[in-house]
């Protein structure tokens, strides 16, 4: 079985809609979808934001779920100048050039350095140190902690993410007073209450966000190639 896991519903949602027959199912406790997709048995889990929610969401699956091949995919936040919203990118520093090999000649996307952060990057200081500090070009909060559960546990890994938020471009505050790092998710309550006593980041909340179903329309179509091109094994 080829295993999918993203951070979030709202991240999920696309691909979820193309699974046959799609059904949702809790495994150890982890929201998870199953179902076939380009005659690919596939298992799509809701691994949660930050990566001591996402590495026990995914330990806790792959205890119960045997797979060949793992993709995180999800959302990042670009470092450098140059990277636009909804370009879709592959970590390089992740993958045996086994599975590197088996995507190279699909289009639509490139290679890039990948780093996680604890916590939200939210304003272009923040990003362009990172970016100084790593040596990366992108950011994202789950990919390592992943990465180094699905290795334990024998799996190739792939790293798929599309820029949700561009280098010279700040997250909504709204998004960062959201997020509930011991959930693991964004909290629309917690979202809510912060924007109640800030309304004045509404329009900005809403001009950040406008351009995101299109981005996970980008990450979808390049998910479901890459899972025609593994496929089973």
């Amino acid at each position: 079985m080829l295993i999918v896991a993203l951070p979030t519903e709202y991240e999920a949602r696309d691909l979820v809609a193309l699974l046959a027959p799609g059904q949702r199912e809790t495994i150890a406790g982890v929201p998870c979808y199953r179902g076939a997709l380009a005659d690919t048995a596939l298992l799509i889990i809701i691994c949660g934001m930050g990566q001591v929610m996402a590495a026990r969401r995914v330990r806790q699956v792959l205890t119960q779920v045997p797979g060949h091949t793992f993709i995180l995919a999800g959302f990042a936040g670009a470092l450098v100048p140059g990277l636009k919203k909804g370009r879709v990118l592959v970590a390089d520093r992740y993958s045996p050039p086994t599975v590197l090999d088996r995507i190279r000649p699909l289009p639509g996307y490139d290679l890039a350095a990948l780093h996680t952060a604890n916590q939200v990057i939210a304003r272009p200081d923040e990003k362009a140190l990172l970016a100084r500090q790593s040596g990366c070009q992108l950011v994202d909060m789950e990919m390592s902690a992943v990465a180094e559960v699905v290795n334990r546990h024998g799996l190739d890994i792939l790293g798929i993410r599309v820029i949700s938020d561009e280098a010279g471009e700040t997250v909504p505050a709204a998004l960062a007073h959201g997020y509930d790092q011991r959930a693991g998710r964004t909290t629309p309550v917690k979202m809510a209450l912060h924007l109640l006593t800030h309304p004045w980041q509404i329009a900005k909340l809403q001009t950040f966000m406008s351009p995101l179903p299109a981005a996970r329309r980008n990450l979808t179509q390049f998910v479901v190639a890459v899972v025609c091109a593994l496929g089973e094994r």
